[in-house]
């Protein structure tokens, strides 16, 4: 175990990856995981007693879920303490004011490649961790807490549409390319409808996606309408097709997106 004193690296291979699942008590007997969060960033932090820079980055990452207590959930886990009365002690001595975890077994520790101290990872709201950071630097975390609290409150005051994906779940929708002249069709529907819809990545309130299957004559369509920001599934619903008028079925999602808060 290396303790970093004033060197910082940030190290993310090939773009954002899946956070390790987390399930662990705290110091307090409470009982936290990163699924609880879906919806809001979470920054992980690995620190221990006499880890020098973690006596600064604990009290900073403090200030900064304090101004965003909205978007930025932080957690702390302790390196390689299974006393939760001591590692309370000395989490409050560094200014922990967020919730410290208990790794009793070292497994959270091995999943997150855990070799120096201060360890620290931003997830997503959707999981992925965008950041990982051996060592602590301020700057780096700052500016990049700030870009996505930025983007998950241009997602909260978005009301656009996400079209998404529909799958096709037989051949005969894949030959016929149901998929993709579905997503154009819902979109230029919502559009002419007075709703507007988000261009690729960009901030929207709701995502329309599912899948359509073709078995003779019969087209049938599944549609999932779910918020983008915190993947809560709001309706579903399914409705067979004559051919390819979706005027009726796109009527009917547009009604109840219209209904929903």
């Amino acid at each position: 175990m290396v303790i970093l004193a004033g060197l910082s690296l940030m190290v993310l291979a090939a773009g954002p990856e899946p956070a390790p699942p987390l399930t662990l008590k705290s110091v307090d007997g409470q009982t936290y995981s990163l699924a609880q969060y879906q919806g809001k960033l979470v920054f992980l932090t690995f620190f221990k007693e006499g880890c020098v820079p973690c006596k600064k980055e604990i009290p900073f990452l403090s200030q900064l879920a304090a101004r965003y207590p909205d978007y930025l959930q932080v957690l702390g886990v302790g390196y390689q303490e299974k006393n939760p009365a001591k590692l309370k002690a000395v989490a409050a001595d560094m200014g922990a004011r967020f919730p410290v975890l208990v790794d009793a077994t070292g497994m959270v520790a091995r999943r997150y490649r855990v070799t120096s101290l201060p360890l620290g990872a931003l997830i997503d709201e959707n999981g992925k961790i965008i950041g990982k950071w051996y060592g602590f630097q301020q700057q780096e975390v700052e500016a990049m807490v700030q870009a996505g609290v930025q983007r998950l409150s241009a997602q909260q005051r978005s009301t656009a549409i996400t079209v998404g994906v529909f799958t096709e779940a037989t051949a005969a929708a894949k030959q016929a390319g149901l998929g993709k002249k579905l997503q154009r069709a819902i979109a230029a529907g919502l559009q002419g409808r007075g709703m507007e819809v988000a261009a690729a990545g960009a901030a929207s309130a709701y995502t329309v996606e599912g899948s359509v299957s073709r078995i003779g004559p019969v087209t049938g369509v599944s549609v999932r309408i779910f918020q983008t920001r915190s993947k809560l599934q709001m309706d579903e619903f399914s409705q067979s097709v004559s051919g390819e008028d979706y005027g009726p079925l796109i009527a009917d999602l547009a009604a109840k997106i219209q209904k929903l808060p």
